[in-house]
């Protein structure tokens, strides 16, 4: 067994997967963040509630939903491009991060008011809505990675 591999039962996890998960994870965070932090006039709504993760939750009230999907996209497309056989699980990391931290937030603020996020599913419905160009773009990115290898040589 090389250092570069974890074994468990049959199947093998390699080291590099693992980080490529970690930063997709991180960047799909980013690409819903960072918008309204880097746009003029990026904040207009306060935050609601008591957020525990405060820098998620102003960027959540303050979404801007195209520039959003274009970052996700945007990433997707690179991780399919970067990492083309595990295309689908990278899109997957770049968006289970930020569900998680909404989650903990939701979960923090019925703990102080239990009718605060009474439309909760929406929530999910809207996130998912805009992350999904990610997958279209790790798509398109194999895609275009799968044509330009030759198939005898391909990763």
């Amino acid at each position: 067994m090389s250092a570069n591999r974890l074994v468990t039962n049959s199947r093998s996890i390699s080291a590099p997967l693992i980080l490529w998960c970690a930063l997709a994870a991180i960047a799909g965070v980013c690409c819903l963040v960072l918008p309204p932090y880097l746009m003029p006039g990026g904040f207009h709504q306060r935050v609601y509630g008591w957020p525990l993760i405060p820098w998620f939750a102003l960027a959540w009230a303050n979404l801007h939903a195209i520039a959003s999907m274009i970052c996700f996209f945007v990433l997707g497309l690179m991780l399919g491009l970067v990492r083309p056989r595990q295309w689908w699980l990278l899109a997957i990391a770049a968006v289970a991060l930020s569900p998680v931290l909404l989650t903990i937030n939701i979960v923090h603020d019925w703990g102080h008011d239990a009718t605060s996020h009474n439309l909760f599913p929406f929530e999910y419905a809207i996130y998912g809505f805009i992350c999904a160009p990610a997958f279209g773009g790790a798509l398109l990115g194999f895609l275009f990675r799968k044509m330009r290898v030759p198939a005898s040589g391909g990763t």
